[in-house]
């Protein structure tokens, strides 16, 4: 989380989409190497397939420059970070649930954070917060944190490390549609085309994993 966050505020919006963007690619590089899961070729197609698309929605302004270096960094370390938490964590599925494991893992994670983070919090004028802002970093941690990882591993648990990882190549095709909706921004040619590249690569996956699945 702070390699994430650290490395959205230190880099363009185009290159931070398209390197955590590529969350699925890493996964699925990881779990077979490691052996965890059988990749086949419809499976990899798929999410190459769906980081184009990706790549056609928000990413076509990405570029390395000096600027964005250390946070292009940063932003690969979260990738790689959260590739090895996801595929690590995948045994204690089997003896543990979902919920369990994520709350273990945010328990550990606060008492890491919170002698880090300490400094900080004590500068910051709490008097000054708004109603909206508190409203927003509860809604954060128990939604975006806590709900959405439990989702995350009750996933892992269900299909694995490699196909549930696609489908959060699905995330900026919602944030597109939220933006058409409530800020009314454009869509484009190229960014339909781009969703529609990121769901035909989520249904390879699919189509890779059930072939994987039939009896040889």
């Amino acid at each position: 989380q702070y390699l994430f966050v650290g490395g959205l505020a230190r880099t363009s919006v185009a290159n931070g989409a398209l390197l955590v963007s590529s969350t699925p690619i890493v996964i699925t590089l990881f779990s077979s190497i490691t052996g965890k899961e059988r990749i086949g070729a419809l499976h990899w197609a798929g999410t190459l397939l769906s980081f184009l698309g990706i790549y056609m929605v928000v990413g076509r302004g990405a570029h390395v420059s000096g600027a964005s270096l250390t946070g292009d960094v940063m932003l690969m370390a979260a990738v790689v970070c959260w590739a090895l938490y996801t595929i690590g964590a995948r045994p204690l599925m089997a003896r543990h649930s979902p919920v369990g494991v994520t709350a273990l893992s945010m328990l550990l994670g606060t008492i890491v954070y919170l002698p880090i983070a300490a400094p900080n919090l004590a500068r910051v004028p709490w008097d000054a917060v708004s109603g909206i802002t508190w409203v927003k970093l509860v809604y954060s941690s128990l939604f975006a944190i806590c709900v959405a990882y439990t989702i995350w591993y009750a996933a892992v648990r269900a299909i694995g490390n490699a196909r549930t990882s696609v489908y959060s190549n699905l995330l900026p095709i919602v944030a597109m549609v939220a933006a058409y909706v409530w800020l009314h921004e454009p869509l484009g040619v190229a960014k339909l085309v781009g969703a529609a590249a990121v769901l035909a690569g989520v249904a390879l996956t699919r189509l890779g994993q059930a072939r994987l699945q039939i009896p040889q």
